[in-house]
């Protein structure tokens, strides 16, 4: 079983950590982006529970949802709640 952080790095999601949470760019919103393109990271997924919450577009959802949104395997995670 994996933690949200390793998962998140295996799957080549880029997250900050700050504090107990994961900081990730928002699938939801897609509006977070520098004129670059570079993707700006305003998700914040809770690493104890799931919980995630945008900090730009005020999207709630938990792990499963985000992981769903990416089109990513929810194999092996330790935190992740199906509905």
């Amino acid at each position: 079983m994996q933690k949200i952080k390793d998962y998140l790095n295996k799957s080549g999601i880029t997250s900050v950590e700050v504090g107990k949470e994961l900081v990730v760019w928002c699938p939801f919103c897609k509006i977070a982006r520098l004129p670059t393109g570079e993707q700006i990271a305003h998700l914040h997924i809770n690493q104890e529970t799931g919980a995630g919450e945008c900090y730009e577009c005020g999207k709630l959802c938990e792990l499963y949802e985000f992981i769903k949104e990416m089109g990513l395997p929810a194999q092996g995670l330790t935190t992740v709640v199906t509905p």
